[in-house]
């Protein structure tokens, strides 16, 4: 179908004159993933659906893999599948993207795909937000990615958690001295937990002070003043009366 843009990593293998058509790999792989995944924005001026498809394939036959419906989405969206564990173990995969539903696909329906992995439970991620956190600070939040998650677990020693510790974000009160963030991560595809620590430094409070009150004449036309700030680099002067600073 002409309508159907496809994008794919390997490709079909048709003998003239009909007959089935063969999937060839575009990708080696020395593994049995758990899961496949990406990110995607998806557009379409009708009613119209995209598509994903992964073939784990061993000596040119599939033993495993998975296709994902992809709706309209304006963000980028992490649309993941379970593969399921193959009697034989994969030695490459078919991997096929497709902009409409075939035989009955939209004109001009756009599919963009970014960041395609598998997922072979050794997830590397980093916990989103401030290392480093005035004391008694609230309302901070922090995050991980959702890649291949079904939930999440979150826990602190600086400060309290406010509101729910079991989404893909936490919210941190009355932040204590140093501590760290720890969120212990659950995936859907049957990986085992991992668990992911953010160290936080804690520092003081900044002060200031304008210095010794003062009692001056109207008619002075130079005053001094002499203040100090501490846990800062510096401080602006200002002032609810009359003049002006030198």
């Amino acid at each position: 179908d002409t309508r159907v843009g496809r994008a794919s990593m390997g490709n079909w293998d048709c003998p003239s004159g009909g007959g089935p058509c063969d999937m060839v790999p575009g990708m080696a792989i020395s593994s049995t993933p758990k899961g496949f995944g990406f990110y995607y924005k998806y557009s379409t001026p009708g009613v119209d659906t995209a598509s994903a498809y992964v073939n784990l394939m061993a000596a040119g036959v599939g033993v495993s893999g998975g296709w994902a419906a992809l709706l309209p989405t304006s963000t980028w969206t992490f649309q993941s599948m379970t593969m399921f564990t193959p009697g034989t173990p994969p030695d490459s995969a078919f991997i096929s993207f497709e902009s409409g539903r075939w035989m009955s696909a939209v004109n001009n329906s756009t599919l963009l795909v970014d960041d395609v992995k598998f997922h072979y439970c050794n997830e590397v991620a980093n916990i989103d937000g401030p290392t480093s956190v005035c004391i008694n600070s609230s309302g901070v939040i922090f995050s991980i990615n959702n890649e291949f998650a079904n939930g999440y677990s979150w826990s602190t020693t600086t400060g309290t958690i406010n509101g729910s510790s079991t989404m893909q974000s936490v919210m941190i009160d009355n932040i204590a001295p140093n501590g760290k963030i720890t969120v212990i991560k659950n995936y859907a595809d049957g990986c085992p937990p991992m668990t992911f620590n953010l160290p936080i430094t804690v520092t003081a409070a900044s002060t200031a002070n304008a210095g010794i009150s003062q009692t001056i004449c109207s008619a002075d036309s130079l005053v001094s003043v002499s203040g100090s700030v501490t846990g800062a680099t510096g401080g602006n002067w200002t002032t609810s009366g009359t003049g002006t600073f030198m």
